[in-house]
């Protein structure tokens, strides 16, 4: 978050998140993004759990409208597609990437699968995919990111995410 990290951070984290498991993607702008803005249940027509706004030095920007969910269902089996539809203006949308964060990301397939709207926008991450990439970052982040990263992943093992150790 901005208020804990400086913008180059953030920025390396949704970077992180966004393009993990793409292929040699580069989804982002290359280098940090110079101002960062991330709102909480930010209403328009629709509430999405969190809305990302990074703006390179450039102009280029990148909008992240994320959904999270944690042992509930969505509301409604058009909830992803409306927040993308109704929450985004067409030209936001040309910028924007839609995260579905989940212990299971079946029901970001069944939308997909029902009507992909997205056109390779809307990316389906597992709770423990967010745990590779903390642990990514922890790794090779900065101190800053090394601190915050470790603390998520601690509290993700609490919740009972934790990559398995084997037998």
């Amino acid at each position: 978050p901005p208020e804990y990290l400086p913008p180059a951070q953030v920025t390396e984290f949704w970077r992180a998140v966004v393009e993990h498991g793409c292929s040699s993607a580069t989804l982002f702008p290359v280098g940090a993004a110079e101002h960062v803005k991330m709102n909480f249940w930010q209403r328009r027509t629709i509430e999405p759990d969190l809305f990302v706004e990074l703006i390179w030095d450039n102009g280029e920007r990148r909008l992240l409208l994320v959904e999270f969910k944690w042992r509930a269902p969505l509301s409604g089996d058009d909830q992803l597609h409306r927040q993308w539809r109704e929450f985004l203006t067409a030209e936001e949308r040309c910028d924007a990437y839609h995260l579905f964060i989940a212990p299971d990301i079946s029901a970001g397939l069944n939308a997909k699968g029902e009507q992909d709207i997205w056109g390779g926008k809307l990316l389906l991450r597992s709770w423990l995919s967010i745990l590779y990439v903390l642990r990514a970052l922890n790794c090779h982040g900065s101190l800053g990111m090394q601190t915050w990263a470790s603390q998520v992943s601690v509290l993700l093992g609490k919740l009972g995410i934790a990559r398995f150790q084997g037998f």
